[in-house]
């Protein structure tokens, strides 16, 4: 019994000792070398006679696998370690990184003009290496071009490179100008102030709105037209005037000023659309605070969506006799 285990103590000396001599050895492999980015690729190690094993620095275990997501070119490096000696094996995997996307800007001067007028359309985009727009056929990758349509037209530019593509349109609206004024009659008529404080009032009349809108309606955009007829009049054309812009009492007080700033501007953006110069008309919001009609029922909120005009000064004194009141 002795002497069986004296011999199994030697055996195991030797092992160690032979394990202790034996340097480490490591294998790693991928499942695919050439990858797009975006895409997985999985490590495979295995290890013998090793006591750490390291994949590009990080512990891992003697044997496994690992999935990995790599943004670029990589190459991974496993390290097997015994005391002093390490062996190490390294696999590269190639990473495709696609061209980028273009990018495309697309903007107009002004997208209403009246007929005979012309606006200029600028673009300019990147990673294309073409760039075309309807109308205008090809074009550089950065410029500008003056155009005139005779009626309302859509152009739509669009960028193509290697990447992909990148489409934008624009919407230049072309409205009739308005009618040119009549001549002048032999003989005129002397108006106050107030009498052309009366006649504002008369033919530029107030206009309605639906709840949380400010959308011109048909009638509204009929009101400012008729109201256009009379702001062009030789007589008329100094005329200076306010947009108040109102709500009815739904909403917050912050979110009805707002909305009333958004249907002043409305109007205002509709009248200069039919010729009125920009700096003859104020614009102000008053929200809720000046309801033209007390009440807390649909009728009175109908009627204090609206917006009100106000002369603020201007017009001839002295008009053509038939020029009308």
């Amino acid at each position: 019994m002795k002497r069986r285990t004296s011999g199994l103590f030697f055996s195991l000396c030797v092992v160690m000792a032979l394990g202790a001599a034996c340097k480490p050895q490591i294998s790693l492999q991928v499942d695919r070398d050439h990858i797009k980015q975006g895409e997985e690729v999985t490590l495979t190690w295995t290890s013998k006679h090793a006591r750490t094993v390291t994949l590009n620095g990080e512990p891992v275990a003697k044997s496994g696998s690992k999935t990995v997501k790599p943004r670029q070119t990589t190459v991974y490096e496993a390290v097997a370690r015994r005391g002093k000696k390490e062996a190490r094996a390294r696999a590269q995997v190639e990473v495709e990184i696609p061209p980028p996307a273009p990018t495309l800007t697309f903007t107009a001067e002004r997208n209403v003009i009246l007929r005979g007028e012309s606006t200029t359309l600028r673009w300019s985009a990147t990673h294309a290496d073409v760039v075309e727009i309807t109308g205008l056929g090809r074009v550089p990758p950065n410029g500008s071009r003056r155009v005139s349509p005779s009626q309302s037209t859509t152009y739509t530019a669009t960028a193509r490179g290697p990447g992909g593509s990148e489409t934008k349109s624009i919407r230049i609206t072309v409205n009739e100008p308005p009618p040119p004024p009549p001549p002048p009659p032999p003989t005129t008529r002397t108006r106050t102030a107030d009498d052309i404080a009366r006649e504002f009032a008369e033919n530029v009349r107030v206009i309605y709105f639906a709840f949380d809108s400010a959308e011109l309606d048909q009638e509204a955009q009929s009101r400012l037209r008729a109201a256009v007829e009379w702001l062009n009049r030789p007589e008329n054309r100094t005329v200076r005037f306010r947009i108040e812009g109102h709500c009815d009492e739904r909403g917050t007080e912050e979110y009805n000023l707002a909305l009333g700033d958004r249907r002043a501007h409305a109007a205002r953006d509709f009248l200069i659309s039919l010729g009125i110069s920009p700096d003859r008309i104020e614009t102000i919001s008053y929200g809720e605070a000046r309801p033209a009609v007390q009440g807390h029922d649909e009728r009175a909120w109908a009627l204090n969506r609206r917006d009100e005009f106000v002369y603020r000064g201007g017009g001839d004194t002295e008009v053509p006799l038939d020029g009308g009141s």
